[in-house]
């Protein structure tokens, strides 16, 4: 009996983890192929293209998929999909400020039900504008610099156009402006020889806030509702996290 028990919780977490990782495959299919609508076909002029497949690597999607995820975007394989990218405002508790970024192939459905987590984890959706101007849409680079190196890659980073830099932990993050991004990774690679351990589009709070521990729950239960939906793409909020 015991050994049966082991299997029937073994097969139901293995049910668990392939559930997550087809909605894992699902999300990153969505970023390739918005990008590749936007910006065409080949990672190598494509930069957000280039990002998005680093994503795809990241969840381990096979090298065919990613192949088939561009040629469906790009109309090779009959036609391309009809996708929107939304980003939709909202707060959750304690004043919480989010941003929902989305990728859909019907907005009518993923308001409705982006809405409804909302209002399910004690927040509310909010009108465009009424949160977006708490956040700044940046490029960020980090590297993995030695202290002794830091002021050095500094220069190098401000020469290529960074509009920030910030050093904590042994990890330099650069900060660029969204269009910029491509052009000071590669100059930094050019001139410094340096690669990125991490490079994305994201949205940074102005300030952040802090709350207490029973509403920081209620704020991670939503979190985490709203990045399990098959239609979000990230969650971006202003909550200062220990």
């Amino acid at each position: 009996m015991s050994k049966h028990s082991k299997w029937s919780k073994v097969k139901r977490i293995k049910e668990v983890l392939d559930v997550k990782k087809g909605a894992a495959f699902s999300k990153a299919v969505k970023g390739i192929q918005m990008a590749a609508r936007q910006g065409g076909a080949d990672p190598e002029t494509n930069f957000r293209l280039r990002l998005a497949i680093e994503k795809a690597h990241e969840v381990n999607m096979p090298h065919d998929n990613i192949e088939r995820a561009i040629k469906k975007a790009s109309g090779a394989e009959g036609e391309g999909i009809a996708l929107s990218e939304v980003l939709y405002e909202g707060y959750g508790s304690g004043g919480a400020a989010f941003l929902v970024s989305t990728i859909t192939d019907n907005r009518t459905r993923t308001v409705g039900e982006i809405r409804h987590l909302f209002e399910e984890h004690g927040g509310h959706l909010a009108e465009s504008g009424a949160v977006a101007y708490l956040f700044t849409h940046v490029g960020l680079l980090q590297f993995a610099i030695p202290k002794e190196s830091s002021d050095t890659v500094t220069l190098m980073a401000i020469d290529a156009g960074a509009i920030d830099i910030e050093y904590e932990a042994g990890v330099l993050s650069v900060y660029t402006n969204p269009t910029a991004l491509s052009a000071v990774a590669s100059q930094l690679k050019t001139q410094g020889g340096l690669t990125p351990k991490s490079q994305e589009l994201t949205y940074l709070a102005h300030n952040q806030i802090t709350v207490d521990e029973a509403t920081r729950t209620k704020i991670e239960t939503l979190l985490s509702a709203l990045s399990d939906h098959d239609d979000v793409d990230e969650v971006y909020t202003n909550v200062s996290f220990p």
